[in-house]
């Protein structure tokens, strides 16, 4: 065999070879993105799928809802029952002692005028007791003059008329107790769920009345409801205050007092689920 035959031969040989070698080099790709797409898809389906959309919070089961978001208020007025009275006792004496005695005999009175005139021992309770030294700043220097004891105590009446009656009545039988201070009467509704659930039910209605009306103008339909939250409630408590004469102990005319009414507003937020 000639030199020329014999490289010709080795030539094609190895042109065979490295065309086998990119022939396998190439099946190993095809098999490695086959793989890479498989593993992807099977690591894929056992994780959750949801469909997000920028603009859209709410989703349903994974689908994009579109929504509509309201807000209205509802007020119901209502006659209190209940009257809360604040009395204070403040008595100053040589010994602590002796000014906690006092005040003691003064609780007492109070307690006795108020079981007799409807409230209940058990709504009766002391907020504020303290007993200090009183000091006489009027000199050049400062003097003690006594011991002072101060004490506070609420006291609850339930079942309270709209004039007030019972409440005017404790506080006439209370002011024939001398050196007491009755710091005033708030009004308030005892049991305040029904009056809730009328002003939530009229804060609904507006709302609901108001994305009607949104969606008419959209072009579009109201769904279900999504969410609905109370976003704000109010029930403001009535505040009276008691005229220094009625304190006096020898005081003879009666007290008047109006509980006037308590408006309970709600404002609802309310999300709709919208149809084109």
């Amino acid at each position: 065999m000639s030199e020329q035959t014999q490289l010709s031969t080795e030539f094609s040989s190895g042109k065979k070879s490295n065309l086998f070698q990119l022939n396998l080099f190439s099946l190993f790709a095809v098999l490695a993105i086959c793989l890479t797409v498989v593993g992807s898809t099977w690591f894929i389906s056992q994780r959750p799928t949801v469909i997000r959309n920028v603009g859209t919070e709410k989703t349903q089961n994974g689908v994009i809802i579109n929504t509509l978001s309201v807000t209205g208020s509802g007020s119901v007025s209502a006659k209190p029952d209940m009257a809360t009275i604040r009395v204070a006792i403040s008595e100053t004496k040589n010994t602590s002692g002796e000014a906690l005695k006092a005040a003691n005999e003064k609780i007492n009175q109070i307690l006795d005028i108020s079981k007799k005139n409807g409230a209940e021992e058990k709504n009766i309770t002391t907020t504020q007791f303290d007993i200090q030294t009183e000091y006489d700043y009027g000199g050049s220097e400062r003097k003690i003059i006594g011991q002072k004891a101060n004490q506070t105590l609420q006291i609850i009446l339930k079942n309270v008329d709209e004039k007030g009656e019972k409440a005017a009545k404790i506080v006439d039988s209370l002011s024939s107790i001398s050196n007491i201070q009755i710091q005033g009467i708030s009004f308030d509704i005892e049991n305040k769920e029904s009056v809730y659930q009328q002003a939530r039910k009229e804060a609904f209605d507006q709302a609901k009345k108001r994305a009607n009306e949104s969606a008419t103008l959209a072009g579009v339909t109201l769904g279900n409801v999504v969410t609905i939250n109370d976003v704000q409630v109010q029930t403001p408590v009535v505040q009276n205050a008691v005229s220094a004469n009625m304190m006096l102990k020898d005081s003879t005319s009666s007290t008047t007092i109006s509980t006037g009414t308590l408006t309970t507003s709600i404002q609802v937020e309310v999300v709709f689920e919208i149809n084109s």
